[in-house]
């Protein structure tokens, strides 16, 4: 991957996470379960959480317990909760009127898009950090670090040391962008506040009724796929395509080049259909110059094309392909082996190629040894279980092996393994 390449990726993850690592969608306060009144244990609180969106404000409620956090809130009347485990990087979403839930990973981009926690960890990971002292924050002394990108502060957090978590962003693009907990309450978090309710089932099992289609969808059969990389300004209503190809990613980038503000959505499609809301996959650029934007990595089993529709004002876009490889299919029975350097980011994708379910096992090993389970994680952390044809899931890794195994138990699996 080119040099003028990484530089345009930089860019778009900055511009594509200034919003997004400090935004949620409006939500409300659900009851309160699962607490006792009993000493907290370190590392573990309640507390509310107000978090600044353009022209609106949310509040709700935190509970953490070391590396998890359960967030309480609502969209639009409707209640739902958040739990992360961050040291499994697991994320799970969930909704009490259809008694379902979304499993992603913690550090997916769709999470990173909807939970300002996992953004600030992200662009801790990603930008270029300074520290600025300390100061106290709802009774916590907290140390001030500034992350910025390309030598723009982007965000400003304030972090407590006691709590080992943090209480306060500050976005330097957008000052209606912040994140603020406070009236902490040091109590005891039950496990319990962590588990699937009973009789709550994954969004793909509890037929909730197919995929919602958009009113532009008679568009897309009549438009020619345009190959990148280009640059292109698209007006409102208007849209454009790109085709998967096998071994290659795509970036998706746009700037609001409008006086006002300006949304588009970046939709990957299989056989003429979206393969997720278009919400899920919509960007809202309030004020011009604001940008941002997704890297799909789709294989053409799971999406043929991702259309491209600007729905308020004008975007200037520029689109990439970036090279992710073929990988490797692997029925059950056998492994992939594949040398990695250490202590770099390792980025593995898996796609169920199976009927059936399909699971496997990801083991890392330095010098002939596998590492243990306190440096790699749990077991149940790096089992895999894919229940549908042409599910996916992606995982990263960064731990000081120099081998990535991973052991198809079920069904058949293809495994790609890269380092950015």
């Amino acid at each position: 991957m080119s040099a003028a390449h990484n530089s345009m990726r930089r860019k778009t993850t900055a511009m594509t996470l200034k919003r997004a690592s400090l935004v949620l969608p409006l939500m409300v306060l659900t009851a309160l379960v699962g607490f006792g009144c009993e000493s907290a244990p370190p590392g573990q609180f309640m507390a509310d959480i107000t978090i600044g969106d353009v022209d609106k404000i949310t509040r709700g409620k935190i509970y953490v317990q070391n590396s998890r956090y359960r967030m309480d809130l609502s969209e639009g009347g409707a209640a739902w909760f958040m739990t992360v485990d961050q040291e499994a990087n697991l994320s799970r979403s969930f909704s009490p009127q259809h008694k379902t839930y979304v499993e992603i990973a913690a550090n997916d981009q769709q999470s990173i898009m909807v939970d300002p926690i996992q953004g600030m960890r992200f662009l801790r990971g990603i930008g270029t950090l300074r520290d600025l002292g300390s100061e106290e924050i709802a009774g916590y002394e907290c140390q001030i670090t500034v992350v910025s990108m390309q030598g723009q502060p982007l965000v400003t957090e304030y972090l407590s040391l006691d709590l080992n978590f943090v209480l306060k962003t500050v976005n330097h693009i957008s000052e209606e962008l912040f994140l603020e907990i406070d009236n902490i309450e040091l109590t005891a978090v039950h496990d319990s506040m962590f588990a699937i309710p009973e009789g709550y089932n994954t969004k793909s099992e509890a037929g909730q009724g197919p995929v919602e289609v958009p009113g532009w969808i008679l568009d897309v059969s009549s438009v020619e796929h345009t190959s990148p990389p280009f640059e292109q300004t698209v007006a409102a209503g208007e849209l454009f395509k790109v085709a998967v190809e096998p071994g290659y990613g795509l970036d998706v980038h746009g700037r609001n080049v409008s006086d006002g503000s300006a949304s588009f959505s970046a939709v990957p499609f299989i056989l003429g259909l979206p393969i997720a809301d278009v919400s899920v996959y919509s960007l809202n650029l309030p004020n011009q110059g604001t940008g941002g934007g997704w890297t799909f990595e789709e294989t053409p089993l799971e999406a043929d094309e991702v259309v491209i529709r600007v729905n308020e004002g004008t975007v200037a876009f520029t689109i990439q392909q970036i090279e992710l490889g073929f990988g490797q299919t692997i029925a059950a029975g056998r492994q992939h082996k594949q040398t990695v350097a250490p202590n770099q980011e390792i980025v593995m994708r898996l796609v169920n190629i199976h009927d059936g379910e399909s699971v496997c096992v990801v083991k890392l090993a330095k010098d002939g040894a596998l590492l243990e389970g306190d440096t790699v994680g749990p077991l149940s952390f790096r089992t895999v279980s894919l229940k549908t044809k042409h599910a996916s899931e992606r995982r990263t890794y960064t731990v000081d092996a120099d081998e990535i195994i991973v052991e198809v138990q079920k069904g058949q699996m293809l495994i790609n393994i890269r380092q950015p």
